[in-house]
């Protein structure tokens, strides 16, 4: 039989077994969804890319969702409502059913994963406020430094060992702060990494961000919390899928200090399994930051990267000790004149007689530990640097003299690890000189110091 071809009132020629039946509208919808092939583009265009988005966040184990992600699920009920509404007023004989069971179904995902989100997003929920005691420490295992805007007692010793501190290079003093200082704790499985001061944006003052924190649906103080938090889960998603978060604001109530100069900041904790783990080594890590806000809202954050054991939790402990004796100011004044005068107390003629190891070790570590702080809070103090340097070859030399003796059989474990960080800090040393000074006469020794290192 012969195809028969007809032309409906719009003008198009369609072919069929007779006149097609126009659909008829009860009402009316939107134009870009009453066009039937344009439809369909728009529902793969819309509701296509923001769904999935949500559905990577679901794969990627991204801690919270964030507002594109709220946004993109309102977008799809939106969406999704505009197509179900035309499909209702659309005659029930030309109803497609797989079409609207797809639009029922996105709308009611989106419906129940709208208030989901808000109420599981740090940017729209309140974040729990914990007031904390002062740590007033006791015994040797604590000395005085200051680390940029902080200063307070830190830990010397960890599991009895001394702690050695790093300063990898980066450009930026004598105009800016060093980058970072490391705290080799118990490597590799659990070190602190201590920043320079990194504020996202304006500076807001502690008691701005405190308010916008016990707000939930506010979308000024959700801005301020992304901008807060963005940074810092970015970066421990490095590490792989988180398990476990918890994020809380922190106050500590110092009876000797000004509420301005009392520590106070976000702490975040992260859970997490090791991708490659070491044999014999734990597979779950925790990665803990403090993020200390001063006075004028600058931010300058402390990282614990540790393991789930005894040790690991014992650090966790001693870095909440830490920050609950410190002091956060607005001026790197008060930290210059407390290193100064460490400094000047220091004998270096006792240092040389020092024989046995651990006081040695423990003396030169305290003392390089004066010298990296001394550096943080000003960074273009070229003495600190060459006594840094000083001190290291003055370890490698007195290791290499003493290592078959007796009494430093005890550390062999230790000695190469202690001499490859006194080595890496050298070579900091002489490129943060060349930097601050160069051609100077102190840079030109740093530079015959680090090649005498490199021999031994």
């Amino acid at each position: 039989m012969p195809v028969k071809r007809s032309i409906e009132s719009s003008g198009r020629v369609h072919a069929g077994l007779g006149p097609r039946k126009p659909i008829v509208a009860r009402g009316r919808s939107p134009r870009f969804i009453r066009s039937g092939q344009g439809g369909r583009i728009w529902l793969h265009l819309a509701l296509g890319p923001s769904f999935w988005l949500f559905i990577l966040w679901l794969s990627q184990g991204v801690p919270y969702p964030t507002r594109s992600h709220i946004f993109s699920l309102m977008l799809t009920w939106v969406v999704a409502s505009f197509f179900i509404e035309k499909w209702l007023f659309i005659k029930p004989s030309h109803r497609k059913g797989q079409l609207a069971f797809l639009l029922t179904a996105f709308s009611v995902i989106s419906l129940i994963g709208i208030p989901w989100s808000f109420a599981r997003s740090p940017y729209f929920a309140e974040i729990p406020l914990v007031k904390w005691s002062p740590f007033v420490p006791q015994g040797k295992e604590w000395n005085r430094a200051a680390f940029y805007y902080a200063m307070g007692t830190v830990p010397v010793l960890f599991d009895g060992k001394p702690i050695f501190y790093t300063l990898p290079y980066a450009k930026g003093p004598p105009t800016k702060f060093p980058e970072k200082v490391i705290a080799r704790w118990k490597m590799p499985d659990i070190k602190l990494t201590l920043e320079g001061p990194k504020t996202p944006g304006d500076p807001v003052v502690p008691a701005r961000i405190k308010e916008c924190l016990k707000i939930g649906l506010s979308p000024a103080c959700a801005s301020l919390k992304e901008a807060l938090l963005k940074r810092h889960f970015k970066e421990i998603l490095t590490h792989g899928a988180v398990d476990h978060w918890q994020i809380e604001w922190f106050d500590v109530t110092h009876p000797a200090l000004s509420i301005d100069e009392a520590p106070k900041g976000l702490h975040v904790t992260a859970q997490f399994e090791s991708t490659d783990p070491m044999p014999g080594r734990s597979k779950i890590k925790y990665e803990e930051r403090y993020v200390l806000i001063g006075p004028r809202g600058a931010h300058q954050t402390l990282i614990l990267q540790r393991d789930d054991t005894a040790d690991g939790k014992r650090a966790s402990e001693l870095l909440g000790k830490m920050v609950r004796g410190m002091r956060v100011g607005d001026a790197l004044v008060p930290g210059r004149l407390l290193l100064s005068r460490t400094l000047s107390q220091t004998d270096l003629n006792g240092l040389l007689r020092m024989s046995k190891p651990l006081p040695f070790v423990s003396k030169i570590a305290e003392l390089q530990l004066t010298l990296i702080s001394k550096f943080t809070v000003e960074p273009g103090d070229l003495y600190a640097l060459f006594h840094l340097g000083g001190t290291g070859v003055l370890f490698l030399r007195k290791v290499i003299k003493q290592r078959d003796h007796p009494e430093w059989m005890e550390f062999l474990t230790q000695i190469d690890e202690w001499s490859a960080a006194q080595k890496s800090l050298i070579k900091s040393a002489t490129q943060y000189a060349q930097d601050v000074a160069p051609g100077t006469d102190q840079a030109e020794q740093l530079r015959v110091l680090l090649m005498d290192a490199q021999k031994l």
